[in-house]
Order: C-alpha cells, then sequence, then structure tokens
C-alpha cells in the first residue's frame, strides 16, 4: 500500500521494494516541509506515478538558506538509483544531529542562525515516527507492463461488509464497511492520494445500508440506500440528501451526466431525477424468458445507452442487454449483448474508440473490447484477474474512466461454514454436520431434532435437512432460489419460498420428503415466509409491495383446505419477519416507522380489519421492544413465552417478557457477538443454546482492496 505522490519509483513500477522506499517517502515529505509544495503532483493518479518514475527534481526549488547538509541529504534520500540511496534512515537522524559529518556542497550564505536549523533538523526528525505510520507498502505482486497495483486494507478496526465503487475521474473510492466498536455499516469515501478513509454516512443500526454504492458522472457525489431512501452525499462529506424511496429488490445503480439516476428493482430498471422525484419504469420484465430481476446498469460514454443484467430462471437467458434512456419499457433492445450471470461495467481506452467490457465467468474477471459507437462486441474475451469476490449477485470490481482498476478476492472460495451451537455467552459448545456452502435461512424444528437450512451459491440454492447425528439429506431439488424454510408445529410440513415461475411464491412440502411439493401462495409480489402459529392455522409471510414496501400477510391453513391471504399489517413503513408467541396472542415483527428497524410487538387478532397506513390495530396497542436498533432478521420467542430474542448489531439481544394480562417488556441485554460472515440463527427452545453457520475460513470482508493503475497497459503483451 502506499500514495501515489510519495510512492519510491521502484514500488511504483511493481518491483520488490525494502526499507529504502520508506527513505524515498521520508525525503518526499522533508522536501515538501521546506518548499511548502508538492514534489510530485499530476493531473491523474497515472500522472504522478509517471513523475515519480521519470520526473525531474529540481534542487534549486530549495530555500537558498537551506544547509549543504539538508541538500545532501536530500539527494541521497531522492536517488532513483536505490543500489545508491541512503540504506538506513537512522543515517539521516545523525547528519541532522551533525551537519558537518555531511559531505559538502556548494558554499551558500545562510540568512538564518544556525540553530535555526538544528530546531528543524529536530522536528524533522520528529515526524519519522509518523511517516513510518502514514507509509505502509503493499504485498508485492507481479508487475504488468507499465501496469501498478497495490493494496487498501478496511478502515483501523473495521472490515469490509462487501462493496466498493471508483469515481469515474479515478481519484476516490467508496466502499461499505463497519467499525468493530459498534457494528454500524457506514459508506466511506478515500481518496488515492491520501492514506486514511472517511465515512461520509452511517447507519442507525446494522443492516439497513444496501450494498453497491454508485458515484456521480462528475464524481461529486456518492449514492446508496440506507434507511429506507435512495440518498446522495458529497463526497468531501455533508448531510445525506434524499433522492427517493429505495424502490423494492434495489441492489445498485448508475448516474448520468444529465443527472439522470437509474437503479435496479424487482419489477426492472427505474429512472429518477438525481434532485429527487418518482422513480418510473424504463425496462420491463420479459414473461417469455421468465426473467425475474434486471439490474446492474453501467452507463456508456454517449451518456444515453446503458448496460444492464438480466436474469431469467432459465439459465441460457441470463446475458448483458444494452439499454438506452430514449426507449420506452416496452422498446428496450431485447437482443443479448453477452452471456453473463452478473452484471458488466464499461471502460473507456485513453485515445482508442474501442472500449471494454469487464464481466465474470464463475470468479474469472475478464475483459472484451466494446465499440460504444456501434454497441457492439469488437474481440475476444482475455482474463485480468481470478477468485474476484461476488458479493449480492454481484462481482466486487469497479474501473474508472482513467485507468484504474479496483477490486476484492475472495480466497475463502464459496465460504463455506459450519452449523454451530453457541451458549448464552457466546462460547461455542459444539458443531453440527461437515462444513458447506450454508447461505441463508437456520430454522430448527419445535422438538430441537432437525435443522432445516439453505445451500447454494450465485443465487441458485436448496434446502437441506440435518438430523442430530448431523447427517444431511436434500430437501428440494428445483433448479431455481429455494430457502426460507419454516417449519409446521408439528414437524410434519416445512414451507418455504421458490421463484421457480419467475417471482418469490410460497410454497409447502412434506418434512420426509416423501410427497410432493404443494403451491400455497403465487402472485406478482416476492413473499417470504417467517412463522407458523403453534396452533398450526396460520402461516406468516412477508410481501414485497411496490406501493407500502414490505408488509406483513397471514395464509389460512385450516381444513379442509387453504384459504385466501389476509393482509395482517400493511403501512407506508417496511413491517416484516413476524414471529408468533407462543400462546398465539401476540405477533413480535421488526418495523422502521421510527426511521430505523426496531423490534415491535402488537395484539394478533386475525379477523376482523387489518392495521393501515389510515387504520387502527385489530386489537388496540403495541410496543416498542428494542431500543437501539434491529437488524432485518427473525425475532424469537422462548417456548414459555417469558422471553424474546432478536439481533441487534451483529449481537444476540434477550428481552424479559410477560404475556398475560397484557404485553410487558424489560430492557434488552446484550448475550453475545456472532462471528462476522455467520448466517442467519435459531434458538433452542427452553432459549440455552443458539445456532448459525458459521465461516470456516476467513471472511471475504477481511480481504484487501486491490488497486491497478493503468490496467489496460497489461493488455497489450
Amino acid at each position: 500500500m502506499g500514495t501515489a505522490a510519495y510512492m519510491s519509483p521502484e514500488q511504483a513500477a511493481g518491483k520488490p521494494v525494502d526499507k529504502r522506499s520508506d527513505i524515498w517517502s521520508f525525503g518526499v515529505v522533508f522536501w515538501e516541509m521546506l518548499t511548502g509544495g508538492r514534489l510530485f503532483e499530476g493531473e491523474t493518479i497515472s500522472h504522478t506515478l509517471a513523475d515519480v518514475l521519470r520526473g525531474p527534481i529540481d534542487f534549486d526549488k530549495l530555500p537558498k538558506e537551506t544547509p549543504p547538509a539538508i541538500r545532501a541529504l536530500l539527494r541521497r534520500c531522492l536517488d532513483r538509483n536505490v543500489k545508491t540511496r541512503l540504506r538506513d534512515i537512522g543515517e539521516a537522524r545523525i547528519l541532522l544531529e551533525n551537519p558537518e559529518r555531511a559531505q559538502p556542497g556548494p558554499a551558500i550564505a545562510s540568512s538564518q542562525p544556525r540553530l535555526g536549523w538544528v530546531a528543524v533538523g529536530v522536528a524533522v526528525a520528529t515526524t519519522l515516527a509518523f511517516a513510518a505510520l502514514a507509509f505502509i507498502h503493499f504485498r508485492e505482486r507481479p508487475p504488468i507492463a507499465d501496469t501498478a497495483r497495490f493494496e487498501i486494507n478496511p478502515p483501523r478496526n473495521g472490515q469490509f461488509t462487501c462493496c466498493l465503487s471508483i469515481s469515474p475521474d479515478g481519484r476516490k473510492i467508496a466502499f461499505t464497511a463497519q467499525e468493530s466498536s459498534d457494528n454500524r455499516p457506514r459508506v466511506w469515501v478515500r481518496s488515492l492520494d491520501t492514506v486514511d478513509a472517511k465515512s461520509v454516512y452511517s447507519s442507525l443500526v446494522g443492516g439497513n445500508i444496501a450494498p453497491h454504492p454508485f458515484w456521480s458522472a462528475d464524481s461529486r457525489f456518492v449514492a446508496f440506500s440506507g434507511g429506507g431512501k435512495l440518498r446522495k452525499v458529497e463526497a468531501s462529506g455533508g448531510p445525506p440528501q434524499t433522492i427517493c424511496d429505495t424502490p423494492v429488490g434495489y441492489t445498485g445503480g448508475a448516474w448520468s451526466a444529465d443527472n439522470v439516476i437509474i437503479v435496479d428493482s424487482s419489477a426492472g430498471l427505474l429512472r429518477v431525477p438525481a434532485d429527487g422525484g418518482v422513480p418510473l419504469p424504463l425496462t420491463t420484465l420479459d414473461p417469455s424468458r421468465q426473467e425475474r430481476a434486471h439490474g446492474g446498469p453501467a452507463l456508456l460514454p454517449d451518456g444515453r445507452h446503458f448496460l444492464y443484467l438480466r436474469r431469467s430462471n432459465i439459465d441460457q437467458d441470463n446475458g448483458i442487454f444494452v439499454g438506452s434512456l430514449d426507449a420506452k419499457p416496452e422498446q428496450q433492445d431485447t437482443r443479448r449483448l453477452l452471456a453473463a450471470n452478473f452484471a458488466a461495467v464499461y471502460a473507456p481506452s485513453p485515445g482508442a474508440s474501442v472500449g471494454y467490457v469487464l464481466f465474470l465467468r464463475e470468479t474469472t474477471l475478464m475483459t472484451q473490447p466494446f465499440d460504444a459507437a456501434k454497441l457492439a462486441l469488437a474481440g475476444e474475451a482475455v482474463p485480468i484477474a481470478e477468485s474476484v469476490a461476488i458479493s449480492n449477485g454481484r462481482g466486487v470490481f469497479s474501473v474508472s474512466a482513467t485507468g484504474t482498476l479496483i477490486y476484492r478476492t475472495d480466497v475463502a472460495g464459496d465460504q463455506r461454514r459450519r452449523l454451530t451451537w453457541f451458549d448464552r455467552q457466546g462460547t461455542m459448545v459444539g458443531q453440527l454436520g461437515d462444513a458447506a456452502d450454508y447461505f441463508g435461512g437456520v430454522a430448527l424444528s419445535q422438538d430441537g431434532t432437525r435443522v432445516a437450512s439453505m445451500r447454494g451459491t450465485e443465487g441458485a440454492t436448496d434446502i437441506w435437512l440435518l438430523d442430530s447425528r448431523g447427517v444431511s439429506t436434500r430437501f428440494t431439488f428445483d433448479a431455481a432460489s429455494n430457502g426460507f424454510p419454516v417449519w409446521s408445529p408439528d414437524g410434519n410440513h416445512i414451507a418455504f419460498r421458490s421463484n421457480r415461475s419467475g417471482k418469490f411464491d410460497l410454497y409447502w412440502k412434506p418434512s420426509n420428503g416423501a410427497g410432493d411439493e404443494v403451491l400455497l401462495v403465487k402472485s406478482e409480489e416476492d413473499k417470504l415466509p417467517t412463522d407458523w402459529s403453534r396452533d398450526g392455522r396460520y402461516l406468516m409471510f412477508t410481501v414485497n409491495s411496490a406501493k407500502t414496501n414490505s408488509d406483513l400477510w397471514l395464509l389460512p391453513l385450516g381444513a379442509p383446505k387453504v384459504g385466501q391471504p389476509l393482509p395482517f399489517l400493511r403501512t407506508e413503513s417496511f413491517e416484516g419477519f413476524g414471529s408468533f408467541s407462543p400462546d398465539g396472542r401476540w405477533v413480535a415483527y421488526i418495523s422502521s416507522e421510527s426511521g430505523r428497524p426496531e423490534v415491535y410487538v402488537r395484539p394478533f387478532a386475525p379477523s376482523g380489519s387489518v392495521a393501515s397506513s389510515k387504520g387502527d390495530l385489530p386489537a388496540a396497542g403495541k410496543w416498542q421492544v428494542s431500543k437501539d436498533g434491529a437488524a432485518n432478521a427473525q425475532p424469537r420467542w422462548r417456548s414459555d413465552g417469558k422471553e424474546l430474542f432478536y439481533l441487534g448489531r451483529q449481537t444476540i439481544m434477550a428481552v424479559d417478557v410477560s404475556l398475560a394480562p397484557v404485553f410487558r417488556s424489560g430492557n434488552p441485554q446484550p448475550l453475545f457477538r456472532l462471528p462476522p460472515g455467520s448466517t442467519r440463527w435459531d434458538v433452542t427452545a427452553d432459549g440455552k443454546r443458539f445456532l448459525a453457520g458459521v465461516p470456516t475460513e476467513p471472511d471475504v470482508d477481511s480481504e484487501p482492496i486491490t488497486v491497478v493503475l493503468n490496467w489496460t497497459a497489461g493488455l497489450k503483451k
């Protein structure tokens, strides 16, 4: 790692480095202290590195009163020939303290007392400690032509949470990360010519910053989703500004020079003015292709056309397409440009009419020439990086218009996890089954003898069952995404969701695997099952609504047949992850009505009117249980109804509650922190043991960001 203007020539060229690179950096800092100006300062990072490698160093710019010993020291520190450069920084201290030991230079009359330069020497020596902290070398990688590489680590005492984006001018990067002290996801910005990153937005609680920040065309603003709103903030800092409500299914966007923002949603791409407004449809899903999402917009040089991913339940129909801001949703070009399962980006080639499309094949980052004027591919694809991380359905990479590429690798491969038991103090007390690619929901049967969990990669998941011995059996076999299992109270059925028909619909199947899967609820909105009432009469599920965000619904399951779905709680705020109390009189759930996710409890009254944005509860009253926010994850009840558990800032929280004659709750108490990268969790009926999928390898979030300057130079070989 290093800041471009302070890198040594050998470091900028990608050659092996040692302590003499730090001596060069010390010389640059010393020069700037004496002259008050930058020694190397180019228009771009690449220009700065070119000056480091070949730019002249004009020692005549030093103040005339600079003593000969100081001039000699600077020449030794700023020697591009590493073999003749000063070899040990201790020699600099000796020369500063005893300048008469230095080789004599040209006689220059001094207008300052000798004592003043002794003070300067002491001050410079004091800065050595700061220089040692500021200029930390990157881990050496093989050089590629005239490219230069270095690495950026997470903020101090923190870790990356998924995604990154480089500004169009190549000067700054935005990424999401959280500090271990408060575990709050934040949006950070770091200039590539500085060492420190700055937090420009902090969520109120874990889990409510959506991935994939993106930049305005002028590199001034960063856009992202936080707290249910699509927001923008100046890269230099300041208050965030709201653009619109975050669309259902949002994962990212693109910002044109005409201040039009393209964002993805579960219904297709949308467009919204960057100054704020109502999102309008830009693309529409094609049911003949069984399309289930459009995403990953990336603008082309004309500012009107863009690349985007169409994802289908039919693998051969997945791919990158070219869209236009000037076309109506139903008139977008349906000719596939490139077969792909993940979003692509466009990178211009400086001085050339043909640029490049960058995309993933599995975890290999590929590039292929692309003529943006003709909107057509213009050559063969070649690999440029291996083992690139994948997060939230996208590759973790970004590229600027100035030739800088950034990405993160995934050394853990498929992020294998072990189902791990913890006690209330967070001590690991056992593991269940072998390591596998556990993806999400973990659900214990009511008697605690079986576990249902999601396994899979790259957006396709299945449900697997494990018994108390750790023996696993595959439960679903459809090629689509199947997950978020919910056990029936008697353990005889499992409800789950699947997008095999396009949208995520609800199904159930006998838990012994002997019967067929039965469709329970089908609609044009995505659904997520969350809990089953203890009497077996109702299945609670969440519906993602384009009008009212996320709502809680009920599905009657009484004999002789499945009933019609009923809305239970439907407001303009987010409501989800409903959970029935053991006595069936209450529902715990997550709501964002206060501006951040919190745990609430309200009475359960399935008959009669439901709560709406203009109505009251079926039965009066609601209670906020959490105090400092909660993650968007399922609250859990102890089987005797005397305790409620939820996840807050990656920490399992416990609250004493009383269900009769009225609901009462105590103060939330932290139990323990789940390891980073853990999947969703569950708790045994007695509240004494907790189960979660824990990574067996270091999480991808610990991997640094690799920065490649002038990445296209490596293609010339």
